[in-house]
């Protein structure tokens, strides 16, 4: 599966290996990547975020739209792999909002999605990425 397709597409289906793969490597790689920047900031500019600091060097401000860039393509991504993951539970996108309900919608959500296996055959969202239609394959 392609790259981009396959982080930054809300179409097709997504298996669990993908979901949690995505997960914790989004996760990772942000936390490592903002944690990285944020060195450099204070290397550059030791009062950045400092009570009473007025102003932001140049440097500190590329560093802060760059970190809030790169939040915002993590979120996309993991919704865009949530979303394919819910398409293999044969459920549509919008079932992630089920985890605005207290405590229950989250662990739901979590167990949904990260534990249950998808839908065998193929669904109005794309063939099953696990169990491949051997007659498509045919074809291929």
């Amino acid at each position: 599966m392609k790259f981009d397709k396959s982080l930054f597409s809300f179409d097709g289906r997504a298996r669990r290996s993908q979901f949690w793969l995505t997960r914790i490597l989004i996760g990772v790689a942000l936390v490592v990547v903002i944690g990285i920047l944020g060195a450099i900031g204070r290397a550059v500019d030791p009062t950045a975020g400092q009570p009473g600091a007025t102003n932001l060097s140049p440097v500190s401000m590329i560093i802060g739209l760059v970190s809030v860039a790169l939040i915002v393509v993590a979120i996309w991504m993991d919704l865009a792999v949530t979303v394919k993951r819910c398409h293999d539970r044969d459920k549509s996108g919008w079932f992630i909002l089920i985890a605005f309900i207290p405590i229950i919608g989250g662990i739901w959500l979590l167990i949904e999605l990260g534990f249950l296996d998808g839908a065998p055959r193929p669904n109005k969202y794309g063939p099953s990425p696990k169990y491949p239609d051997p007659a498509a394959q045919a074809f291929a």
